[in-house]
Formats: C-alpha cells, structure tokens, sequence
C-alpha cells in the first residue's frame, strides 16, 4: 500500500543522515523498484526526497541522490541543473556535471550534454574537465549534424571552421586523434571536401610522434578514401 510504502522511502532516506550510506542506499532502491510496473514506489520516492531535501538542503547526500533519481528517470535536464547547484555549492571542480554531461550523450540527449559541456568549458581553469569537455563538445556537434534528416551547410561550415581554429591552436595528442579522425570522416562525407580530406590525412602521416597503431589507422583511412575518389 501506499503507506509502507512512503514508510520503506523514509528508512531508506533516513540512512542517509548517516556518512557513506549513498551507494548503498542506490543499490537497495534499485532492488525496491523491481516490482514498481506503475511507478508508485519512484513517485513516492521523489516527493519524500523533496521533501527532506527542502529540511536538509545542504545534505551532500540527498543532493547527490536527487541527481542519481532523475537520471534513473532518464530527466537528464534535471539532473544537469541539479548537478550544476551540486557543483556550485560544495566546489566540485565540475565532476557532478561532467558525469550527468556524459550520460546525457550515451542517452542521445544532445541538448543537455552541450549544456554539461558548455559549461565545464566556461569554468576554464577551475576544472580539471576543460579538454575533454572542449573534445565532447565538438564530438556532440558532429552526432547531431549526422542525426538531422537534411544537410544542415549553415552548422557544418561553422563547425568546421570551429575545428580548424581548435587544431590550429592545440598541439595534435592521443587526446583529440579520435575527433581529427572524425574531423577527416565529416569533411569527406559531410561535406564532400574528399580532396580535403586525403590531403589531412598525409599530412597527418608526415608527424613523426604519430604511434604505430595510429599511423595504421591513418594509413587505412587515406587508402579507403583514395579508393572511394577514384
């Protein structure tokens, strides 16, 4: 019944008020939630954190549970904002947002992972995350342009003047291989720039510090793309 319950929601919250609990807690509600077809016990679950949450708001915890609840929900918008308060109240360095940020894209909610991401570039110096956020920025511009039913020229020239600036002023690393490769794929599909493309790609060739598991890459790359222009 209803009754138990908002009783068993309240238990488990009130573990909580206890350091180290959280993951536990995490695993337990998954398990409670087994049987929930019509999702009472997740509703009844959401208001009782709401409202602990309004008694305790500088509960770490009940924070950090709120964020986990609305990505079990797949509300990744919401879990984003409550991520980014999370970050901004206890000095996270961004971590909160980079882990909503990157489950957002496994979801396929771009909007909210550019969010994620935006905003971890903006911090700059503040966060550990500014190159992988920059690299996941420029990764979840790609996707979206591919998901689009029409040719968008407008955001793919813009995005690939983007990526032109990016390469120009950050040294080429084993960081942002993948997304040069990516690069090289939307400029010869996308764009139809297949000329452009081989070019890049012995250009890349010639750097001396390319490993030999990516110059195989690259060498297998420019000789499908030589087929494909001939």
């Amino acid at each position: 019944s209803s009754n138990q319950y908002e009783k068993a929601a309240q238990e488990y919250l009130q573990l909580l008020q206890y350091p180290n609990n959280l993951s536990d807690v995490e695993s337990a509600l998954l398990l409670w939630w087994l049987n929930d077809e019509d999702g009472q016990k997740r509703n009844i679950l959401r208001t009782q954190l709401l409202k602990v949450l309004n008694k305790y708001p500088d509960n770490k915890d009940y924070n950090e549970l709120m964020i986990w609840y609305s990505t079990q929900e797949k509300d990744f918008s919401m879990a984003m904002k409550q991520s980014k308060a999370l970050d901004k109240r206890y000095t996270l360095l961004g971590t909160p947002v980079f882990n909503v940020a990157n489950l957002a894209l496994q979801n396929k909610d771009y909007i909210t992972a550019i969010d994620g991401f935006q905003y971890l570039i903006n911090l700059g110096k503040a966060t550990p995350y500014t190159q992988e956020a920059t690299i996941a920025l420029f990764e979840v511009r790609l996707l979206q342009l591919y998901q689009q039913q029409t040719i968008d020229n407008t955001n793919a020239k813009l995005l690939d003047n983007d990526l032109k600036k990016y390469f120009e002023n950050n040294s080429f690393s084993d960081n942002n291989f993948s997304l040069y490769q990516k690069w090289i794929c939307f400029k010869a599909t996308y764009l139809n720039e297949e000329q452009e493309a081989i070019k890049m790609l012995e250009d890349l060739l010639k750097i001396s510090t390319l490993n030999t598991q990516k110059r195989a890459i690259a060498k297998i790359d420019l000789a499908q793309l030589q087929v494909l222009n001939n």
